[in-house]
């Protein structure tokens, strides 16, 4: 067979496929993000139509938990959070985490030595005194500024 016949026969085919991808991929993404979750990548048309939100599960405000190690988990809506080793576009967020040390969210310079990076819903904070803790979760751009507009959520619990 001549070799334009195939490209008649396979550029059709890969057109279908092309089409056929995005979809599969935000219908993946659709799955509501949670704690241990790890977010794909793109952002459902459902999430980018809500306000970007962060909201600490565990432990609540007010908790009295065994120590040294306690691990925060946060769930959070409204924007494609990635792993910022792997950002490809300012807009993909990732969070950072604050122990009691509260966030300056008017600053416009990267949050980087302050916190702990991550692109998961959830961290493990080991060593940690007895004694009362305050710790932030924020939202921030591939560039490590935070997330506008802000998406930030904290809580204070006890470590015996």
């Amino acid at each position: 067979m001549r070799p334009i016949r195939w490209i008649r026969v396979l550029a059709p085919l890969a057109v279908m496929i092309l089409a056929v991808l995005p979809g599969r991929a935000a219908a993946a993404d659709a799955a509501p993000a949670g704690p241990g979750a790890v977010a794909s990548g793109n952002v459902s048309a459902r999430a980018a139509s809500q306000a970007p939100s962060v909201a600490i599960v565990s432990p609540s405000n007010g908790d009295v938990v065994a120590g040294p190690t306690v691990t925060v988990r946060w769930t959070a809506t409204g924007m494609e959070v990635v792993a910022a080793a792997l950002a490809t576009r300012q807009e993909q967020a990732h969070f950072h985490v604050f122990v009691d040390l509260a966030p300056d969210l008017t600053q416009t310079t990267p949050w980087t030595t302050e916190a702990f990076h991550t692109g998961e819903y959830e961290w493990r904070l080991d060593n940690l005194s007895p004694g009362t803790h305050t710790v932030w979760v924020a939202a921030g751009y591939m560039d490590h500024t935070p997330y506008r507009p802000y998406a930030v959520d904290s809580v204070t619990f006890v470590v015996s």
